[in-house]
């Protein structure tokens, strides 16, 4: 079963429901005394999503942690009272709930996220509300969460995902890379994290984004490679929403958010001794850090600063793709760099088969240089 995106509670169409005007219901002090936007906090608390402790995931997984220890579910009987209630509430809980998903293998995912179910759930909706909204540009939520491994999100899976729903507008963007999604954790390889997926993020980021948010978790004994990382992300990366707006961490650190949390040291069938922060204890104590990506007007209010390496990055036509990659110490020494040298010889292939775009590039220039002359 997916988590549940609809906004109908009933098998009639959405717009015949809303074609027929409610009630005026002069005997209902809710709608007759309370202003409606008084009316509007009731029902958004009345309609928030709220952990279903009915049906727990089981703890020994990697998808199981903080927040997300069960599926999350809203109680629509409100659409259900009236006609009134429906057509003022029938979008509130798609609004309200954040919209969590992961771009990752099925196992790293809860078992009731079918991604294709989950889309096709999330597009219909989409469309409803903005067949009933008056075909309006895009819906605007509060939030959207993604759950990335490496793998997928290099390899496009996030720009993939804003490119399929151009109408969903969140206002901030949360990035999570779990300790188990770094590319050769199992093999205890330096951490690094690449930058090739930025520009394609940021060229379909919409305007809507106020904060774009990237939380970097690993196990605690390796929580000073996530330190350098977040520092030298703080640094040299910005997001350039579609509107040409750029977005920016606050370059001197500051803002850094570090929080802890302690989890299952088993997955997948496999127990991760290794990484236990008292061996025997089933447990890992895992260090996350936290950057926020804004506008520069906010940074600048908050106290905070735009690095100049980032800066300059908003000038350019592309992003300097190496220049921005992030390695931890240990990556930059080699220091058991286990994995690593494979990530090389990707870097080194992909650099070769830029020059040679740039080559053909540069001669297709002068052949049609040639041909008007």
């Amino acid at each position: 079963m997916s988590p549940d995106t609809s906004t109908s509670t009933s098998a009639t169409p959405l717009h015949t429901i809303l074609a027929i005007p409610p009630s005026p219901q002069p005997e209902s002090l809710l709608f007759t005394i309370i202003p409606p936007e008084i009316r509007n906090e009731i029902f958004t608390l009345a309609l928030a999503d709220y952990p279903d402790l009915s049906v727990p995931y089981d703890t020994d997984t990697c998808y199981t942690r903080p927040s997300y220890f069960c599926p999350r579910k809203s109680d629509t009987a409100l659409l259900q009272t009236c006609r009134a209630a429906y057509s003022e509430t029938w979008f509130l809980p798609f609004l309200l709930k954040e919209q969590t998903h992961w771009i990752t293998w099925a196992s790293r995912a809860p078992p009731d996220y079918n991604e294709y179910e989950v889309q096709d759930n999330l597009s219909s909706t989409l469309q409803q509300i903005k067949h009933a909204l008056g075909d309006q540009a895009g819906v605007e939520i509060q939030s959207i969460r993604f759950f990335a491994q490496m793998c997928e999100l290099e390899g496009g899976g996030l720009k993939m995902w804003f490119e399929n729903f151009p109408d969903l507008c969140p206002r901030r963007v949360t990035l999570t890379i779990r300790y188990h999604d770094w590319w050769n954790w199992e093999d205890n390889a330096p951490l690094y994290f690449r930058s090739n997926w930025i520009e394609g993020v940021s060229s379909v980021l919409p305007p809507s984004v106020r904060e774009f948010r990237i939380e970097l978790e690993t196990c605690m004994r390796r929580r000073k490679e996530i330190d350098e990382i977040a520092g030298e992300m703080c640094a040299k990366w910005c997001f350039k929403r579609m509107d040409g707006v750029g977005l920016f961490p606050d370059a001197t650190g500051k803002s850094i958010a570090v929080d802890t949390w302690t989890g299952t040291s088993t997955w997948e069938g496999q127990t991760w001794t290794r990484d236990e922060t008292v061996p025997g204890s089933g447990k890992i104590e895992y260090h996350v850090a936290s950057v926020v990506f804004q506008p520069r007007g906010v940074v600048e209010r908050s106290g905070g600063e735009v690095g100049a390496f980032a800066e300059g990055v908003m000038g350019m036509e592309h992003f300097p793709l190496f220049d921005m990659e992030l390695k931890s110490k240990r990556y930059v020494e080699g220091e058991d760099n286990d994995g690593a040298s494979e990530f090389d010889d990707f870097i080194e292939e992909e650099e070769e088969e830029e020059e040679e775009e740039e080559e053909e590039e540069e001669e297709e220039e002068e052949e049609e240089e040639d041909s008007q002359q």
